[in-house]
């Protein structure tokens, strides 16, 4: 950088781009769903049961719009990066799809839509 493209900015911090790490970004479809009120016993097993039966629902289409506005909610916060564990595959009812990266495809498309950096971590779920 040459000096004359130095720029001062007395009275402000600037902080870089953060680096989101570990996100499932499909989950933000449970996002005020699993949270019932103390009486009904909400416990790992029932949000667990609920994670499950929202990955059963998903497309491409349904990924692709929760990861857009999760992708943006990230940029309005200051993450510039995001680590993306992906381990839904598959159509709902378990079927594959014919283009086998069709959700992988959904994730990235939502980011570059966004303006974020993904990158996918492959992950093996059972």
């Amino acid at each position: 950088m040459e000096p004359s493209e130095v720029e001062t900015l007395p009275g402000v911090a600037l902080l870089p781009g953060f680096v989101n790490v570990h996100s499932h970004v499909f989950q933000r479809a449970l996002r005020g769903h699993t949270h019932r009120p103390l009486s009904q016993k909400d416990t790992f097993w029932t949000w667990r049961n609920a994670m499950y039966d929202e990955a059963q629902r998903l497309t491409p289409e349904t990924l692709y719009t929760l990861a857009l506005q999760t992708y943006r909610e990230m940029l309005a916060a200051g993450y510039t990066s995001v680590g993306e564990f992906h381990y839904v595959h598959h159509q709902p009812g378990g079927q594959p799809y014919a283009e086998p990266n069709a959700m992988s495809e959904a994730i990235l498309e939502a980011g570059r839509a966004a303006g974020i950096r993904v990158v996918l971590l492959m992950t093996a779920y059972a």
